[in-house]
């Protein structure tokens, strides 16, 4: 999405110009996505235009030249600009001015790369030194001049007049002498810190901040691009850090998002309490980017929020997420995109070795470990066991909403999803994904039952448009209403050419009232190689696939079944009726059981 903030002109359009003009100042965007100097531009054109690329913080604009803070303070810099009779510059030291301005009007840049360190009630700050040569700098804090009967001589100051967990905002100018008049610089961006109270470590990675308690924990909001290690159990129940809706998320948006690296360790953060059915973007984590979660498990949560709700994180992007739980309690969403571990992950977010066995209950996107999995995104080795409630569409045992070139493998659901939607959006719900779209699912299996009045209802997979589903399995009980299957409800003849479902079964009890059938419901896509139990199912019909009897389907194989099957590498034989009631079972299934503890 284009951005409308910038640092000269917001919103270009209608065949207008910018021409010799620029800008210098800080530029932020809550989205992320700010600019230089025009933000969007339709149908217009910059010319001879520039913006400072160090003090906007800006590399990318719809119009103009980025240029360094060094080339903004040099004529020779600005293309086709008159410094007789237009503008005029203090070489090597200011930004252009106009004429008609006081020579000792021209801004000044401010010092660069201001940066803050923080300790137990101090807070140390640094910055570059000014580009000429400076009489001393100002500090302001909190929009107050901290130094006003001092002149700080260095390019460095520590404040130890703060309290822990306070955020405190500073700018850094510098002072210098013009004409015989002492002028100031324009300030630096603002920059928040806070003193901060760990049970050690420095926050690096090497060197991780030591959280031991509900204090330590509340405070990683204030330091978000910290390393992070977990010491102790945890209980949050009823903790002094909640405000009256209770936790608040680590993350507020996508600027201010936990970007650093958190490590369980293995031990529990227990009784974790959300109370904001109004509110979005609830879990543990707000916002994550770029972040790093490790090996955290979260027991007895009690959450509810509006749209993106989560136990562990409500909106991942980039990011990763490895070895982490959530074990009992409830996650319940009022509005979209609900997750028992996470509400939504996106822009290549990586989960692995992951489990949820809370209570979910959403509207619409909701699954039992993500609500939806997006823009090539990755699940691996991960399981929901947690029952699914929810009102609207795209809801499955695992993942709601799974989509653009997104991939689930090794993974499963064991759950009972119930669905009591029925109007207009409420299709598409699944045992393991309820809509697929252009992604690829193999080596996962669904066990439990799905209840819809609604329509595309599969015991895998309810919807799928252009994807792909291999070495996948299927024993769950389906209910619905139009487009219903034992394997998957509808493949969607839109992209019937790149739809494929390939070495598959289901044998689960099948009810619908239209467009009902053993292995898929509806639609268009090969199919090959897949099979549905006539006699357990309930259905002689299916719009794809093979129909065989419950002997031909469990040990020992009839020989027209599981044709050009990997027994090998990816299948295993049930000959002892003891692992999957002697029908095929994957090899790595065995493995994902023992990992989550059955």
């Amino acid at each position: 999405m284009e951005s409308n903030v910038a640092g000269l002109v917001g919103n270009q359009s209608h065949n207008s110009l910018v021409n010799k003009s620029y800008s210098c100042g800080p530029v932020k965007s809550l989205s992320g996505q700010g600019k230089g100097l025009i933000g969007n531009s339709h149908n217009s054109n910059a010319l001879n235009s520039f913006w400072d690329i160090t003090a906007s913080d800006q590399s990318s604009s719809n119009g103009g030249t980025g240029l360094t803070t060094e080339q903004m303070i040099q004529s020779n810099s600005f293309t086709e600009w008159d410094f007789n009779e237009t503008w005029q510059i203090l070489e090597g030291l200011s930004y252009p001015a106009l004429q008609w301005q006081d020579s000792i009007s021209t801004p000044i840049p401010a010092p660069s790369n201001l940066m803050t360190a923080s300790a137990y009630e101090t807070i140390h700050l640094s910055w570059n030194h000014s580009l000429s040569q400076a009489l001393g700098y100002r500090l302001y804090k909190n929009g107050t001049l901290l130094n006003d009967d001092f002149l700080i001589i260095d390019n460095e100051y520590t404040d130890s007049s703060v309290s822990n967990w306070e955020y405190n905002s500073y700018r850094v100018s510098s002072l210098h002498e013009i004409e015989n008049v002492v002028i100031e610089s324009v300030t630096t961006s603002a920059i928040s810190a806070s003193a901060l109270n760990f049970a050690g470590g420095t926050g690096t990675v090497s060197d991780p901040y030591l959280v031991t308690n509900d204090e330590n924990l509340y405070g990683m909001r204030f330091s978000l691009a910290s390393s992070f290690m977990q010491t102790a159990d945890i209980n949050l129940t009823d903790s002094s850090w909640y405000d009256e809706g209770g936790w608040i998320p680590v993350g507020k948006n996508l600027v201010e998002a936990f970007s650093g690296k958190y490590d369980g360790n293995g031990y529990a953060i227990q009784g974790l309490q959300i109370s904001r059915p109004n509110d979005s973007h609830q879990a543990l984590f707000g916002y994550i980017k770029n972040a790093q979660l490790f090996s955290i498990v979260l027991s007895d949560v009690e959450i509810q929020g509006h749209n993106f709700t989560g136990g562990l994180v409500a909106y991942s992007k980039n990011s990763i997420i490895d070895n982490c739980s959530v074990v009992g309690g409830s996650v319940t969403g009022h509005g979209s995109y609900t997750g028992g571990l996470a509400a939504f992950c996106t822009n290549g977010s990586e989960v692995s070795y992951a489990h949820n066995s809370a209570t979910v209950t959403g509207v619409d996107t909701t699954g039992g470990l993500i609500g939806q999995n997006r823009l090539n995104s990755l699940i691996f080795q991960s399981s929901n066991l947690g029952i699914i409630n929810a009102g609207g569409g795209l809801i499955g045992g695992l993942v709601g909403y799974n989509s653009n070139g997104s991939h689930i493998s090794y993974s499963f659901s064991e759950s009972t999803v119930t669905v009591t939607g029925t109007g207009s959006g409420s299709g598409s719900i699944g045992g393991l994904v309820g809509r697929h779209d252009s992604s690829h699912i193999y080596n996962c299996y669904s066990t439990g039952s799905v209840h819809s009045a609604s329509e595309g209802v599969g015991g895998f997979v309810g919807t799928a448009d252009g994807s792909s589903i291999i070495n996948s399995y299927s024993r769950v009980d389906v209910t619905g209403f139009q487009f219903v299957g034992g394997f998957i409800g509808r493949q969607t003849e839109y992209s019937a050419s790149t739809s494929f479902i390939g070495n598959s079964f289901s044998t689960g009890m099948v009810s619908g009232q239209i467009y009902t059938g053993g292995f898929r419901g509806s639609g268009q896509g090969m199919i090959v190689n897949s099979y549905w139990d006539r006699e357990t199912s309930g259905q002689d019909f299916s719009s794809g696939g093979l129909g065989r009897t419950t002997d031909e389907l469990t040990f020992p194989y009839n020989t027209d079944t599981y044709t050009d099957w990997d027994f090998i590498a990816t299948w295993a034989e049930d000959s002892s009726y003891t692992i999957n009631n002697g029908y095929p079972y994957l090899r790595e299934e065995v493995a994902m059981l023992f990992a989550d503890g059955d």
